[in-house]
């Protein structure tokens, strides 16, 4: 095979399916010298790399170590292809699995360094998806001063393409937990304004960030940065048409997080406020002396101006009253009723001495009514109200001045 094209198949496809039926002992024997020949061809290092990222998978970590490693750290430093470039940082993470601390700072990150620098939009997408697969690899200087200026770099130069945009959001959202506050608010978060959402991916990619900075305060995603900058951004696609069921309420979630966050904020803002909120009486003596709160005025009276103030007595000089009338009464009465005892039926004479004064008691207040005087009726009111809830009692004066008058002229008798 002297054709270019017809290797790049083989190594491509026919020897990557083949090799899983190939004893691994062949491997090693005549499979692996083979391809170690043909990654000197850059027109088909493309294609090898394809099985030997297959071997690296496979082979224990001391075979790696031992066999593949100490030539094939030479891939990473030559000058390659752009398909070749692309399919090693697409297989990055398969291959710092294996390799040494060393050799990861020394050989594999320079290449995912120097790939953010490519003017090729697809190295500089493939670069970005490599550090989403190895982001625990990167310490976080290294994700700080290359991997942070690089991404913001890349945006830049590609704003409008959709599938870069989605890479770069995808890279921030892995490194976002190892970089620092002020760098999120600082760097981060501008992007995050900056980027059109229009394509739906793109929407929830952003609202996936946004999602992470609510779930912890270290993020910097302030009550202040949610209702000034982040909600205003994301409130008109909630009527994106676009948007399916699941996108819609995947957003609409995000911005109820939001509100309730800025809620319980700011009623614990407004209860701190209440509770410290000075007394007026406080700052009292710190006002001027001729203030009008400070002023003694004396009542203000309309001269020749009589008020006649309307006489009233209340329930318990009117309940006085009639008490004492009634004690009065019945002296009276308990006088004449024992001389008309004495010289007249007594049974008749007192009966018709209690009726007659039931029969007043109750239905001489109904004169008041005929008097437009509204004291009268009010007296009028009172007294029938009285002499209701007493009505019943009166029955015993009967008995009760009976006895008395019996028990009476017993003692005149006797005498």
């Amino acid at each position: 095979m002297k054709d270019p094209s017809q290797k790049s198949h083989f190594y491509r496809n026919t020897l990557k399916e083949m090799l899983p039926y190939i004893p691994k002992k062949l491997w090693f024997q005549h499979v692996w010298p083979c391809l170690q020949q043909e990654m000197k061809t850059q027109e088909v290092l493309a294609a090898v790399l394809q099985p030997i990222i297959f071997l690296v998978q496979e082979t224990t970590l001391e075979e790696y170590e031992t066999i593949i490693l100490p030539y094939f750290r030479t891939v990473f430093s030559i000058p390659k292809s752009i398909q070749a470039t692309v399919t090693l940082l697409e297989n990055l993470h398969v291959i710092l699995e294996k390799t040494p601390r060393d050799d990861i700072r020394s050989e594999v990150l320079p290449m995912l360094y120097n790939a953010f620098e490519s003017a090729t939009i697809q190295v500089q997408s493939s670069a970005l998806v490599a550090v989403t697969h190895v982001s625990e690899y990167l310490d976080e200087t290294a994700i700080k001063r290359m991997v942070l200026p690089k991404t913001k770099l890349v945006y830049e130069k590609n704003s409008t393409d959709i599938k870069i945009v989605l890479n770069v959001l995808l890279c921030l959202e892995k490194c976002l937990n190892r970089l620092d506050r002020t760098m999120i608010i600082d760097e981060v978060l501008p992007l995050l304004w900056d980027v059109r959402l229009q394509d739906p991916e793109i929407i929830l990619r952003v609202v996936s960030i946004y999602r992470l900075m609510l779930s912890d305060k270290k993020y910097g995603l302030s009550v202040n940065l949610m209702a000034t900058r982040v909600m205003p951004s994301l409130l008109p696609q909630t009527v994106n048409p676009s948007l399916n069921l699941d996108q819609f309420t995947i957003l609409l979630e995000v911005l109820q997080e939001m509100l309730d966050h800025i809620d319980r904020n700011q009623r614990n803002k407004l209860k701190l406020d209440n509770l410290s909120l000075p007394s007026p009486e406080r700052h009292r003596p710190l006002r001027h002396q001729m203030s009008s709160d400070n002023m003694h005025v004396p009542p203000f009276n309309i001269p020749n101006l009589r008020i006649e103030h309307r006489k009233t007595s209340s329930a318990e000089d009117m309940a006085r009253k009639n008490s004492t009338g009634k004690l009065c009464l019945f002296v009276c009465l308990f006088v004449c009723l024992l001389r008309l005892f004495v010289y007249y039926d007594a049974d008749g004479v007192i009966r018709v001495v209690v009726l007659f004064y039931l029969r007043t008691n109750i239905f001489f207040p109904f004169f008041f009514l005929l008097s437009s005087d509204s004291n009268y009726k009010s007296e009028f009111f009172f007294r029938f109200n009285c002499n209701v809830r007493m009505y019943y009692y009166y029955y015993y004066y009967y008995f009760i001045i009976v006895f008395f008058l019996r028990r009476t002229i017993s003692y005149l008798d006797f005498f």
